[in-house]
């Protein structure tokens, strides 16, 4: 277990703070050569031989603290994704890169709850929805599950290109699949792990 920071945009965090955000991909690097079973996965070192490697980036029980677009005035914090403070361009609130944010600042810490490796376009619709990608839908679906599939496919097309660039769909990397509890305090306010 394991404290780390996180980066998420202003639209993620909304998601996060509406309790639509559960799962976040992240691209392993470097990619692995190979994935057996029960999820470990392979790389070719230098001498062509498959060597088994634990070292994904996260594992179950890991403690992420989101790091988001901020600024401090006067002695308060203000957060992108704050109604009070939304396209606030005022000349006293300097917007600060979330790479910035300490992790002091941070107000959401999610907990790692499952960690699973799979090619990105294996997602499910489910998974779709929990990655806030489109917003699930209200009521009886109209259309075919196909549709409702190839709809939520598209969707998740749409933010990973817009996150990894324009041909990262196609590429279909394998990715780390983190699933996690979202709590609304900052890191320091849960205790040890």
């Amino acid at each position: 277990m394991t404290d780390k920071p996180i980066i998420f945009s202003a639209t993620m965090i909304r998601a996060l703070l509406d309790g639509r955000k559960t799962q976040k991909r992240r691209v392993l690097k470097p990619q692995p050569f190979d994935v057996d079973s029960s999820g470990r996965w392979y790389r070719m070192p230098s001498g062509g031989l498959s060597l088994n490697c634990h070292d994904l980036p996260y594992a179950r029980g890991d403690r992420l603290w989101v790091q988001e677009p901020w600024a401090c005035h006067m002695d308060e914090w203000a957060y992108e994704y704050d109604p009070a403070h939304r396209g606030n361009k005022s000349p006293g609130l300097n917007w600060m890169f979330p790479s910035d944010m300490p992790h002091w600042a941070s107000r959401l810490t999610l907990t790692v709850t499952d960690v699973r490796v799979q090619r990105v376009r294996e997602i499910s619709e489910a998974d779709v929805y929990a990655e806030a990608a489109m917003d699930r839908p209200k009521g009886p679906r109209l259309g075919s599950d196909v549709t409702a599939r190839d709809n939520a496919r598209n969707a998740m097309a749409k933010l990973w290109n817009s996150i990894n660039g324009p041909d990262a769909w196609d590429r279909n990397d394998w990715v780390a699949a983190l699933t996690f509890d979202v709590h609304r305090c900052n890191i320091d306010q849960m205790g040890a792990p």
